[in-house]
């Protein structure tokens, strides 16, 4: 997800933002299209663009390939992605839009 596509940036706590700064994960409950939920890690990747200037994504990774398989993602799929805090731990839930 580029972090300019993100519309609300808030969403990361200071010490979350603190440990993907440094190059590690955070554990996330993501709620799938299937509604099954899964455990996945939160990372962000910096990347140097040939002009000089970085651009970051966060990215879903551990069981990322399961969740596409098991909710038949596709390329080219369009999806919402929405957070949000039980007890305090970060949950992402995954809305599969429709192609019209």
């Amino acid at each position: 997800m580029p972090l300019r596509q993100i519309k609300n940036l808030g969403f990361l706590r200071e010490g979350e933002l603190e440990t993907l700064g440094h190059k590690k994960g955070i554990s996330v409950t993501l709620i799938q299209p299937s509604l099954n939920l899964t455990k996945l890690t939160l990372v962000r990747w910096d990347m140097r663009k040939e002009n000089g200037t970085n651009s970051s994504n966060y990215v879903l990774r551990s069981s990322w390939m399961n969740v596409v398989n098991s909710n038949q993602l596709e390329e080219g799929d369009k999806v919402q992605v929405w957070s949000f805090r039980v007890q305090e731990e970060l949950h992402i839930a995954l809305v599969k839009s429709l192609n019209v």
